[in-house]
């Protein structure tokens, strides 16, 4: 979640904008999308733009709901205290300054006094301790709360100034504390934290102090945004924003060549295939970049998977490159582990730390005591190992990925079955493989494909970190989560909602020594940590669409350097550089 001007939460690039067009693939396809900057001598104002979301979000709620879709409708709706630029460093937004000890203890920011609310009324330091308030409070349930929870005290010292005192020295409060959306107190203060989420009137329509305002809610249909002309970083160039609920995204390809959408938002999850189509499209115009979006496999831990040599044997029985060269069709690279390749923190010692080697994985099974059965399939204290294998069922890349992990480590001498479900049953809080309050104990091996967005930042302590697990206090999780909502790939278009959690934050580094030119978004890779419960793991390239002749286009607005793909909407629109 973060991109040009007004607001950009440090996140991941996410998932896609498509510029009227599509982010694009992997294995388990999902993309972000985004662009480079185009120099303009100005920027015309006025005109609407029509962005395709997968769904209506249940909530639109920032800080309780996780999926992309909420990122790239709120984006424009809410403003932070700082956000991150291009370049990935922090800049001044609702903030007019901020000052710090020596020590990183203590920390001071000044509002804007410009700041205000949607509704006219000035945005103070009391929104600012309000907001730190619901975050810590365990009723609300807010998403992410790294960095919050570092906080030991939090006073308004005056209309403007905010004073913050943390328990001890944390490098990331600045990314994770300043780039979190502010609530309004006067509007949310009589409230109580837990009935927030059932608010109509907010989780519809929000107020906020951003760019945009939101002015019409129909769900499954539409939601509008309006131009805040009175916006205290200036007023933006467009005067609407529209999201169409395109569910099916075969219907928006057809709908962005005949101009009824402009852009495909980061729920697009176009495959490699689509992408390649639109790139022949003559009134499309296609973009891609490296990214944060990892394809993965969860390997629970119940079963045979507490063994680590088990999730040994299986990484090295994954043929990653050939996902990468049939499922995503070239656009992706393999990752051994949670740092991005390119990036500064990434270790190229540990490159093909786990190639594709059946015989390898064999003879660790072999060692491990696995015996081969009569039909083939090891076994071990009379169990056959068996894994199920669960993915996407509304995403054709996902299910390609299933067919071909499982003839893989079928020729290992593992069971497979491939378990394609609805989204919404895979992350069911109660009943889905990842999401099971008993899903630790259970007698089965439990395999799960799906995609994170990390970053740059090498803080990776909310994958492996055990005060990360989500529980009632923490929903879903301490750390920024994006949610990746997939359009249903099938016939009858019955839209499906696709969540795929994704750290977020951070700006992309690509490797200047990789010659290779930069596809749309990566596939699954396996990761070198097969120790700590993941196997696959792939670093995806972004791609942006963008509809010739577009209102974007004729304004030069095309996506600038996206880091936080969630932002891409309501920073791509208004940022103060194209003006």
């Amino acid at each position: 979640m973060t991109i040009a001007q007004p607001w950009r939460k440090p996140a991941a690039l996410l998932g896609a904008a498509i510029i009227a067009g599509s982010g694009i693939i992997g294995a388990a396809p999902r993309h972000t999308a985004h662009a480079a900057p185009r120099t303009v001598p100005a920027i015309p104002n006025g005109g609407t733009v029509i962005v395709a979301e997968a769904q209506t979000p249940e909530t639109l709620s920032i800080l309780q709901n996780q999926s992309l879709s909420v990122f790239d409708i709120d984006g424009a709706v809410f403003d932070s205290l700082i956000y991150l630029d291009q370049t990935g460093r922090f800049q001044n937004n609702l903030a007019a300054r901020y000052t710090h000890d020596a020590k990183g203890l203590r920390w001071t920011f000044f509002l804007n006094p410009k700041a205000a609310w949607q509704d006219g009324a000035p945005l103070t330091a009391k929104d600012v301790v309000f907001t730190a308030g619901l975050i810590n409070n365990s009723k609300f349930g807010a998403t992410a709360t790294l960095g919050w929870d570092h906080i030991k005290s939090i006073k308004a010292t005056g209309k403007y100034q905010v004073d913050v005192t943390l328990t001890s020295v944390y490098a990331l409060f600045l990314q994770y504390v300043g780039t979190t959306a502010i609530y309004p107190e006067h509007v949310l203060g009589k409230v109580a934290p837990d009935k927030i989420r059932s608010l109509t009137s907010f989780i519809q329509k929000p107020l906020g102090s951003g760019p945009f305002k939101i002015t019409e809610y129909a769900a499954g249909d539409h939601i509008t945004e309006v131009a805040n002309k009175n916006y205290f970083r200036g007023a933006p160039h467009l005067d609407k924003i529209i999201f169409r609920i395109v569910p099916n995204n075969n219907t928006a390809i057809n709908q962005i060549q005949t101009g009824e959408i402009n852009v495909l938002g980061q729920t697009s999850s176009l495959s490699a295939r689509q992408f390649n189509l639109l790139k022949r499209f003559p009134n499309v115009t296609t973009y891609n970049t490296p990214g944060f979006v990892w394809d993965h496999l969860d390997l629970i831990q119940s079963g045979f998977f507490k063994d680590r040599t088990v999730r040994q044997a299986l990484a090295y029985a994954t043929p990653k490159q050939q996902l990468i060269d049939q499922v995503a069709l070239g656009y992706g690279v393999i990752s051994d582990a949670d740092q991005a390749p390119g990036t500064l923190s990434y270790n190229p010692a540990i490159k093909d730390s786990y190639p594709y080697n059946l015989a390898k994985a064999r003879t660790l099974l072999i060692g491990d005591g696995f015996k081969p059965g009569a039909n083939g399939v090891f076994q071990k204290g009379g169990r056959p190992l068996s894994i199920n294998l669960w993915g996407d069922a509304g995403n054709s890349d996902s299910k390609l990925t299933l067919q071909v992990l499982k003839q893989a480590w079928s020729k290992v001498g593992i069971d497979t079955s491939l378990k394609p479900v609805a989204t919404s049953l895979l992350f069911s809080a109660t009943t889905g493989p990842l999401g099971d309050p008993n899903r630790l104990s259970f007698p089965s091996t439990n395999a799960v494909l799906y995609d994170w967005i990390a970053s740059a930042e090498p803080d990776d302590s909310y994958y492996w970190d055990s005060n990360q697990i989500p529980n009632k206090k923490i929903a879903g999780g301490r750390q920024r989560r994006r949610i990746r909502q997939s359009r249903d790939r099938q016939a009858d278009g019955a839209g499906r909602p696709d969540v795929r959690p994704a750290a977020a934050r951070g700006h992309l580094q690509a490797n200047p020594d990789d010659p290779r030119p930069r596809p749309a978004r990566s596939l699954p890779v396996l990761e070198a940590r097969a120790d700590r419960g993941h196997v696959a793991a792939a670093q995806l390239y972004p791609a942006a669409v963008q509809q010739r002749g577009s209102t974007l286009e004729r304004q030069g607005l095309v996506p600038d350097a996206i880091e936080d793909g969630d932002y891409l909407l309501g920073i791509l629109y208004i940022r103060q550089p194209l003006r």
